[in-house]
């Protein structure tokens, strides 16, 4: 099962191009991972910065984003603190109501969904 999550704390390795988030979502990725395995599935995590989703509409780095997105099973939306990345939270609960795409938001990225 493939879910994107759409988090602010994420970086790029400078090696691979990859997301990289060291442990900062390292429950919620192991509670996915759990739930996975309970039904048989392999988890395959979608990483979204939250930032690229504050682009306009039509820019390349909102379109790229979109796409993990739609690539993925459902969205994931994690807590966080400060106001950088929220615009791009609130897009994705707006994005996956939208495209009828399954939504889970946990602390901060519930409050989003409901803004």
């Amino acid at each position: 099962v493939s879910i994107a999550i759409v988090a602010k704390y994420t970086e790029k390795k400078a090696s691979s191009g990859e997301a990289y988030t060291g442990d900062t979502y390292m429950s919620v990725i192991k509670a996915l991972d759990h739930a996975s395995l309970s039904v048989g599935r392999r988890l395959k995590v979608v990483w979204v910065d939250s930032s690229e989703l504050e682009y306009p509409e039509g820019h390349e780095v909102l379109e790229a984003a979109k796409a993990k997105m739609a690539s993925a099973q459902g969205i994931l939306v994690p807590g966080g603190f400060g106001d950088r990345g929220i615009e791009g939270k609130i897009y994705a609960a707006n994005w996956s109501r939208h495209n009828n795409k399954p939504f889970l938001g946990i602390c901060l990225g519930m409050q989003m969904a409901v803004v």
